[in-house]
């Protein structure tokens, strides 16, 4: 099986639970955005490859915090409210594909977000410290949908939704075995305790100054945490944080 045909069972197994939990939302009047569901494929001449990332050197999974303002399908001009009667795996996985086909160059993200741009200020950092190495990332959220229509913080009934009906982030773990991980988001750690299980934070730069944590957990996995590139810090502090999480990586491997 491959590791879209694993993702695609693991998203279809919970499917019908969170079409039927988030149709009792929107009838209560909240607006959830579509889910992040993951999807490594290219479509090449011969079919579907993922090489790309399977094959890589290095396997990078990169979280930010919510999935607010997803589209939901590919073809789709502006961010909608999730549709259960119509939204399936298979055009979600799409979206995700697609904005990777769209998006994502060589290792760097060209959408314009300041997540996306402060992803690519990271993987730079990175991919200049490993001339030789290939390089995949992957991206992630720790909640994997959010707004519908506007950006913040997620209403507590629709974590409840994702926690009860959509736990799947341990698994797309599994699934995607990444050698690092690199949260863009602080002030989780309930939730990436959740996700990595036992986790323990340990800084690798002062908080009075910056923000950078080196997690461990019972994953196998070299796990860090900075700031959301939307934090109001200095392009300087932003860098060192990076470069920080870089250095540590490099003890690493």
């Amino acid at each position: 099986m491959t590791t879209n045909e694993q993702l695609m069972k693991l998203y279809k197994s919970k499917w019908q639970d969170l079409c039927d939990a988030l149709k009792v939302k929107i009838d209560e009047g909240i607006e959830p955005s579509f889910p992040l569901l993951i999807d490594i494929g290219r479509w090449e001449e011969d079919g579907q490859k993922e090489d790309w990332y399977t094959k890589a050197d290095l396997k990078v999974m990169l979280f930010g915090s919510e999935t607010n303002q997803w589209k939901g399908a590919e073809d789709d001009g502006e961010p909608q409210v999730f549709q259960p009667d119509i939204a399936s795996v298979e055009s979600g996985m799409g979206t995700y594909e697609n904005f990777y086909k769209t998006h994502y160059d060589n290792g760097v993200f060209t959408y314009g977000s300041k997540l996306h741009q402060g992803f690519s200020d990271f993987t730079r950092l990175l991919n200049e410290s490993n001339p030789d190495k290939k390089i995949s990332y992957i991206w992630n959220n720790l909640y994997k949908f959010g707004r519908a229509k506007k950006a913040g913080k997620i209403p507590a009934s629709l974590k409840y939704v994702e926690n009860t009906h959509f736990a799947v982030i341990k698994e797309e773990i599994k699934i995607l075995r990444p050698d690092i991980i690199v949260i863009f988001s602080l002030n989780e750690e309930a939730r990436i305790s959740e996700i990595l299980g036992n986790a323990t934070f340990q800084e690798l730069l002062p908080k009075e100054t910056n923000n950078v944590d080196k997690i461990n957990s019972s994953e196998p996995i070299l796990v860090y945490r900075t700031n959301h590139p939307r934090a109001s810090i200095t392009k300087e502090i932003r860098k060192e944080n990076y470069q920080t999480i870089v250095n540590d990586i490099m003890k690493h491997i």
